[in-house]
């Protein structure tokens, strides 16, 4: 079985890149989308906003605590996606 293609969107609770998470979810292809935002809580809203729009998407959302300003926040967020990455994997 082929596995989803696993997208890490920074930024991810608002703007451009909420769009684009929504673009995602629109798509009939099965993504693992990673919401990236410097809150997880506010990740976390984004991604319930999400899932509750497109109920219907094959697509998996995740959230992820992440400042691309800061560059411990950037190497905890990919320890955590390597070693994690094996269950994301569908």
């Amino acid at each position: 079985m082929a596995s989803n293609s696993i997208i890490l969107i920074t930024g991810a609770n608002t703007g451009l890149g909420f769009e684009i998470t929504k673009a995602l979810c629109r798509s009939s292809k099965a993504y693992t989308i990673l919401l990236g935002g410097r809150s997880l809580q506010k990740a976390d809203a984004a991604a319930q906003q999400a899932q509750t729009e497109f109920p219907a998407s094959p697509s998996t959302i995740r959230t992820v605590q992440v400042d691309i300003e800061d560059d411990d926040s950037i190497s905890r967020v990919f320890e955590h996606i390597a070693k994690d990455m094996v269950g994301w994997m569908c």
